[in-house]
């Protein structure tokens, strides 16, 4: 009997931390979402990424991108600003970053006016072929042939100056951006990039290899820094995964697999350490959160422990509702060792409040002067006032653990207590009591 009350207290406990912790990650979501604290991190994670600090560059090129601003809230309504994607698939940044780099770099690559010197330098040799046979009819259409390749490559040429003109515009309309929240100029930038863009994906898929027409991108559109470092780093490797490869058309498709997937990952390391930085934000704000709602909640842990030894009916009720809260999230778990990794956390959330409302948790301040005995009373000396910090830190300090922590182990204990039992008797078993006040 003696090691069953210890684990219902210790289920009580982790009950309460539980209920408290969902509780104030209930809060610190709320406040993430109005402040979309995911979204600017991440923002903040890609300028960094793309070595755009002030939001003027390939940052903001990346998010004005189609397939970006479409994944952010209110992209069909121009009336309102777009708000910043709180999650952006690698997918989809990489697929951004190829059509940027692909577009700029057929624009600026210098191939075109190579291009119109060659053709130029062929026509004048069938010229003077046919100048010197002007009775053969198949040198006159060579020359015919040679002055329309000549006629194209001059069009190319002038559709490069065009684009590359669009592009200028659209870098001096990015450089005015007083960061994200000028719409109007950012609106501005982005239309003009757009055309850019139009331009230079004609312009790209007139050339063999598209992974020259990025690696001119990089080197002469993205600024020189870590980015420009890397991104030209993910192209030798792409290159030489697929150096193998003979055909040249299957070469240059699979060259341009290979530096997608490069990127991918890429980026996927760098949103690991956005994660670490909006995880410890949320660390922070889940401390302060916890010490305000414990300290007004009175969750002193040397209390409850107290309170749960003392009063039979307040522990099993408790245990009870644990049993009910791990049963409804996890049908499975009751008959295991271990609780399964699938929880949903809403089911928990909502299983966890329900039961609470229907106990009298020993929770509160009781500021009557006939209660001074209670253990929700205030303390009236100093050991007292000691003990009741004491406790209220542990308690800060178990709910800052967060919700899911408290879960698993609230399930592994609720398991341990079950164990041999049918699922369901002991919930149904357990009364629901009052706390002492």
């Amino acid at each position: 009997m003696l090691g069953s009350s210890a684990l219902e207290i210790a289920i009580g406990v982790m009950f309460i931390y539980l209920f408290l912790s969902l509780i104030c990650t209930s809060v610190m979501e709320a406040i993430s979402s109005i402040l979309n604290k995911r979204g600017k991190t991440l923002f903040e994670g890609i300028k960094n990424l793309l070595n755009d600090p002030q939001f003027t560059g390939l940052a903001q090129q990346i998010y004005s991108h189609g397939l970006v601003s479409s994944i952010s809230e209110y992209a069909s309504d121009k009336q309102k600003p777009n708000r910043l994607p709180s999650y952006m698939p690698s997918k989809i940044l990489s697929s951004a970053l190829v059509d940027i780099l692909s577009s700029t770099g057929a624009a600026l690559n210098p191939c075109w006016s190579q291009l119109v010197a060659d053709r130029t330098s062929a026509l004048a040799r069938a010229q003077d072929a046919a100048t010197a046979n002007p009775a053969n009819a198949d040198l006159k259409a060579a020359v015919d042939a040679a002055q329309a390749d000549l006629t194209k490559a001059q069009k190319m040429q002038s559709d490069a100056n065009a684009t590359l003109n669009q592009l200028n515009q659209a870098v001096k309309l990015a450089n005015e951006v007083n960061g994200p929240d000028d719409f109007e100029k950012i609106e501005a930038a982005a239309q003009a990039f757009s055309k850019a863009l139009d331009g230079g994906r004609t312009l790209a898929a007139q050339l063999p290899d598209p992974l020259e027409n990025i690696e001119v991108g990089i080197r002469q559109h993205v600024p020189d820094g870590h980015t420009k470092d890397s991104l030209l780093l993910l192209v030798v490797k792409a290159r030489h995964e697929t150096s193998a490869i003979k055909d040249a058309a299957g070469s240059a498709a699979r060259r341009m697999e290979a530096f997608e997937t490069q990127v991918n990952q890429w980026y996927d390391q760098a949103m690991d350490r956005v994660t670490g930085w909006y995880k410890r934000w949320t660390q922070v704000v889940l401390v302060v959160i916890a010490a305000v709602a414990v300290s007004l909640a009175n969750a002193d842990t040397i209390m409850l422990v107290k309170v749960l030894m003392d009063n039979d009916t307040v522990r099993a009720s408790i245990s009870g509702a644990a049993f009910d809260v791990v049963s409804a999230a996890q049908p499975a778990a009751m008959g295991s060792a271990s609780a399964p990794a699938a929880v949903d956390p809403a089911v928990v959330r909502a299983e966890a409040l329900k039961d609470a409302r229907a106990i009298d948790l020993p929770l509160g301040w009781n500021l009557q002067e006939a209660a001074f005995r209670q253990p929700t009373a205030f303390p009236s000396t100093f050991a007292g006032w000691f003990l009741k910090i004491l406790g209220i830190v542990i308690t800060i300090a178990a709910v800052s653990l967060g919700a899911p922590f408290w879960f698993d182990t609230l399930s592994k204990f609720v398991n341990l207590r079950g164990a041999g039992t049918p699922p369901g008797q002991q919930s149904k078993s357990a009364p629901r009591g009052t706390a002492p006040k």
